[in-house]
C-alpha cells in the first residue's frame, strides 16, 4: 500500500498544480499537466476501489460508491471547462477525500 499511498500524495499535488494553474488564468501550463494528472487517476482510483473489497473495510464499504463515480465527474468537469466547477470538483471533493482515504489507510495500518 505504499506505493499507492505515493501515488495518491502525487495525485493531491496534481491537483493543487492544476487548480493553481487554473486560478492563475494558464490554460497551456494546465493542458500540459492533464497527460500525467490522467495517468495518476487510472492508477489510483481502481486500487482504491478495489480496496473496499477488504474484509477490514467492511464497516466503510458504501464508501466504494463515491469512488466510482468521482472519477466520471472528474473527466466531466474538466470536459466542461467550467473552471469553478473544476476546482470545486478536483479541490473541494476529490483532495479533500484522497486525504480522508489515506488518514483512513494509516488508523488502519496499511
Amino acid at each position: 500500500m505504499d506505493s499507492i499511498n505515493s501515488k495518491i500524495s502525487d495525485t493531491i499535488l496534481a491537483i493543487e498544480e492544476i487548480c493553481n494553474y487554473i486560478i492563475m488564468d494558464k490554460p497551456v501550463a494546465m493542458a500540459k499537466a492533464l497527460p500525467g494528472f490522467s495517468e495518476l487517476l487510472l492508477e489510483i482510483f481502481p486500487a482504491i476501489v478495489e480496496s473496499y473489497m477488504r474484509p477490514d473495510l467492511a464497516d466503510v464499504k458504501d464508501d466504494m460508491q463515491y469512488w466510482t463515480t468521482q472519477l466520471e465527474r472528474i473527466i466531466a468537469a474538466i470536459q466542461g471547462g467550467d473552471s469553478f466547477l473544476i476546482i470545486d470538483v478536483l479541490w473541494h471533493e476529490t483532495k479533500s477525500n484522497l486525504e480522508l482515504y489515506q488518514k483512513m489507510m494509516e488508523e488502519k495500518g496499511w
